[in-house]
């Protein structure tokens, strides 16, 4: 009878220790199926070396992508910087029908879409799309920021992805250069600082460079009692300027810094009705022009 407990014992044990070998692996395969690899999408090589004149070529790279059959981005750049001669699509897809293949140098966008037809879908890795650039006479670094990238399968679904901007060096210094303007209250809202107009003082004017993350990049000054402001020692390339009246955020523009001057600005008109948009204890001096 002992003897037939401990039999029973060690063939229970052998059938537990068979069921962990079977189930595991079930386990490991449910495991994998659950969490597929991510998929990025990349500039190759991460930074560009832009020394010389010569055209330079960029990868837009698609890692560990599964059913890829169609795809849309845009690429955003300093213009000031690069100049982009051309984006066509990679050799990952079968380009059979491109919807858009655009390059905007005076906006710094170049945009790409395009789709199989008859194919089968892709997985795997490889290029998307190809960018060939060469420098401007502005030397230095420029981003090179992937936005509105839309992978999608067969079905139209979209394919979840990450992010990986790339960047391109000149690897010297960029020309320092200044910036100068002025800012007016324009109260007849006829775009000419008229002699009886005041001029703004300690008023905030904002300069940050562009397409690249404001908190590393964005500065600011306050203008002087004739409404004057100065942006010395920033390095020449494209930079975005704006002030505020208020909570609004006004005056919004787009200001290139050349590599070979210095650049002075019209003066800037502040319409409409003022409000102070910075706390303090005193209010800013109006000043006749």
């Amino acid at each position: 009878m002992i003897e037939h407990a401990r039999a029973r014992r060690n063939l229970w044990g052998t059938l537990s220790i068979v069921a962990v070998l079977i189930v595991l692996p079930f386990f490991a395969l449910h495991l994998a199926q659950a969490s597929p690899l991510a998929t990025n999408v990349s500039v190759k090589p991460a930074t560009l070396d832009l020394t010389s004149s010569a055209i330079v070529t960029a990868t837009i790279w698609v890692e560990d992508v599964e059913s890829l059959y169609g795809l849309e981005l845009d690429i955003w750049y300093d213009p000031s910087v690069v100049y982009v001669e051309q984006i066509e699509p990679g050799s990952f897809l079968s380009a059979d029908f491109v919807v858009e293949h655009n390059v905007d140098n005076s906006a710094g966008h170049a945009s790409l879409a395009y789709t199989q037809l008859a194919n089968s879908p892709r997985t795997g890795s490889g290029d998307i799309a190809i960018v060939r650039l060469r420098k401007t006479d502005c030397l230095g670094q420029s981003s090179l920021n992937l936005t509105d990238v839309i992978l999608s399968d067969q079905d139209g679904k979209a394919i979840s992805h990450t992010l990986v901007a790339g960047r391109t060096d000149s690897g010297v210094a960029p020309t320092i250069r200044r910036l100068t303007g002025s800012l007016f209250h324009d109260s007849n809202n006829n775009g000419t600082w008229d002699q009886a107009e005041d001029a703004l003082t300690a008023w905030p004017i904002y300069l940050q460079r562009f397409r690249i993350p404001q908190e590393e990049t964005q500065t600011f000054r306050l203008t002087d009692q004739t409404g004057s402001f100065e942006f010395s020692n920033i390095a020449c390339g494209r930079y975005n300027l704006w002030s505020r009246n208020g909570s609004a955020t006004v005056l919004t523009q787009t200001v290139d810094l050349p590599g070979a001057t210095d650049l002075q600005l019209s003066p800037l008109a502040l319409v409409g009705s003022l409000q102070y948009p910075l706390k303090q204890l005193f209010l800013p001096v109006l000043s006749h022009k």
